[in-house]
């Protein structure tokens, strides 16, 4: 009892310093290996290159090969020497022209392509044949002649729809308008980059429901109209002339007819006024009777441009402006969903397909 607790009493007084002495041991253990293991490295080294230098060539006689001749051969193949020649020099032979085969089959002499006559055989030779007009060598829909005035690739179909100068518009739709493919700020009509989204079609909410006639001679006609699809109609009060509210539609006319004829009730002669109508958005033109709904169909249609993606909305006879052009549409096919626009300024219609 007494030796173990002097043990432990020994080790409690020089613990610290046994954790620095197997630490230290290790250290200098690891220091060994280390040593040790670069040793061995040198002499593997040594040894290698002991054995290299050892070792003889079976023909020492022969002896190594430079490469520098084949270096410089390459070099002239890579880069070959140029002889200036005399464009005027005809004979010898550096010709200076593309040669071509004489016509003639029996003599088949060497001739400059411009050639009109073999100096030879004396046989006429064919004309040089020339670029037929509006010719497209790769199908692309652009002449060559044209993709070579201005930097395009004839032989390349793809560039033909690439947009070279980046105005929305690619390489055929420039060639199509004769504009500028390299110049953004010439391009075709901003109305090629329209297309249709949708068509709604719907019933036009128009309903007269009288008209009042003032001192003045004037009529005021009531107009009802169901806008936004709401069920209860708003009604306007309106003069020939006059627009319907915030709609679209003008009161162009009021027409009031009378008639005298037998009453199916009373069996007497009575006068029958008639009322009647005509209300009008841009060419569009209805004529409503008293107390009748419009029975024509109305588009609304949704156009969105490709360049920046903003849409606008345009009844089925509206206008609408494109940069500083106006246009109006002409006619709408709801199958196909597309509209037939026509310029103001030039009177050309323009089909616009759907998105």
């Amino acid at each position: 009892m007494t030796a173990t607790h002097g043990f432990v009493a020994w080790l409690a007084r020089y613990y610290d310093k046994l954790i620095a002495l197997v630490a230290l041991a290790g250290m200098v253990g690891a220091l060994s290996m280390l040593l040790l293991g670069k040793s061995r490295e040198v002499s593997e080294v040594q040894a290698y290159s002991n054995r290299i230098e050892s070792l003889k060539p079976d023909n020492p006689e022969v002896e190594s090969i430079s490469l520098v001749a084949y270096s410089n051969a390459l070099a002239y193949l890579n880069r070959p020497y140029r002889i200036p020649i005399d464009s005027t020099r005809q004979a010898g032979f550096f010709i200076p022209e593309t040669r071509i085969w004489c016509a003639n089959r029996d003599c088949l002499a060497l001739l400059a392509r411009t050639a009109t006559e073999c100096p030879v055989c004396q046989t006429a030779q064919p004309a040089e044949p020339t670029e037929v007009a509006g010719y497209d060598g790769d199908g692309g829909g652009i002449p060559d002649a044209w993709e070579r005035k201005y930097g395009l690739n004839p032989l390349d179909p793809a560039d033909d729809r690439l947009d070279s100068d980046g105005d929305g518009f690619d390489n055929l739709a420039e060639f199509k308008a004769d504009t500028d493919p390299t110049d953004p700020k010439n391009h075709p009509d901003l109305l090629g980059l329209i297309r249709v989204e949708k068509i709604v079609a719907t019933r036009l909410p128009i309903k007269f429901m009288g008209a009042t006639r003032l001192p003045n001679g004037q009529h005021r006609c009531q107009i009802n109209m169901w806008e936004g699809g709401r069920q209860q109609a708003t009604s306007y009060f309106v003069l020939e002339g006059e627009p319907i509210g915030k709609t679209e539609f003008k009161l162009l006319r009021y027409i009031e007819t009378s008639e005298k004829r037998v009453s199916p009730v009373t069996g007497t002669p009575m006068t029958f006024i008639d009322k009647r109508v005509e209300i009008g958005r841009g060419d569009k033109v209805i004529k409503l009777k008293l107390d009748e709904n419009a029975v024509e169909a109305d588009y609304r249609i949704t156009l969105v441009q490709t360049l920046d993606g903003s849409r606008f909305e345009v009844a089925g006879d509206g206008e609408f402006k494109v940069g500083d052009k106006k246009y109006r549409v002409i006619s709408v096919d709801n199958q196909a969903t597309a509209v037939v626009l026509r310029s103001d300024a030039d009177e050309v219609d323009v089909t616009i397909p759907q998105l």
